[in-house]
């Protein structure tokens, strides 16, 4: 049995690579591949080890035996209502039709817990919520923190100036008002001196 974290990256990876319905190559036991189609994500059996759910085959099959060749995917930043909680974002991996998702991180805490996770709700929209599952088989689970702000690769809509604009990774606000924000603290700072 391999350590749980390589087969929850694992998971992760075969879902960030594949959705369902997706064509996927996996190695058989005589070294050879075969061209399977998901037909639900990739999970954690029992808790412990990585597999794959294939139409061609009965039950599950080892994710270790995958061939990485998936479609691109579109990152999304979603930034949540602070309530207290531990996690203020998740970056999402999503197919582009938006249909699933998977959260690839957390933060700035759980994410040792979040990113085992599946967005099944859709494409997130402002003041609303994320719906997510741990696997096919699992309940589902309706985030109660309302999302705030949505960036997807890089662009949004800042929450600050309301203004269209880029983001770096984990802020908050554009780029600009971040910049704006260090330049009037600097300021302060030299005024104090």
């Amino acid at each position: 049995m391999q350590p749980k974290k390589k087969q929850t990256d694992l998971v992760a990876k075969v879902n960030a690579a594949y959705g369902v319905g997706d064509k996927i190559l996996v190695k058989q036991d005589d070294g050879s591949l075969q061209e399977w189609t998901m037909k639900a994500p990739a999970s954690l059996l029992g808790g412990h080890t990585a597999v794959i759910w294939a139409n061609e085959h009965s039950s599950c099959y080892s994710a270790e035996r995958v061939k990485f060749t998936g479609p691109d995917r579109v990152e999304v930043f979603v930034h949540f209502e602070d309530n207290g909680q531990d996690f203020s974002y998740f970056k999402i991996s999503f197919y582009p039709d938006f249909k699933f998702g998977t959260v690839v991180e957390a933060g700035p805490f759980q994410n040792e817990i979040w990113s085992q996770y599946f967005v099944i709700s859709g494409k997130p929209k402002k003041g609303g919520h994320l719906v997510i599952s741990k696997s096919p088989d699992d309940e589902s689970l309706k985030l109660k923190h309302t999302i705030e702000n949505i960036i997807v690769s890089g662009k949004g809509k800042c929450p600050k100036c309301k203004k269209l604009g880029t983001f770096s990774e984990h802020n908050e606000h554009c780029d600009d008002c971040v910049a704006e924000a260090f330049e009037n603290e600097q300021k302060e700072l030299d005024h104090d001196e």
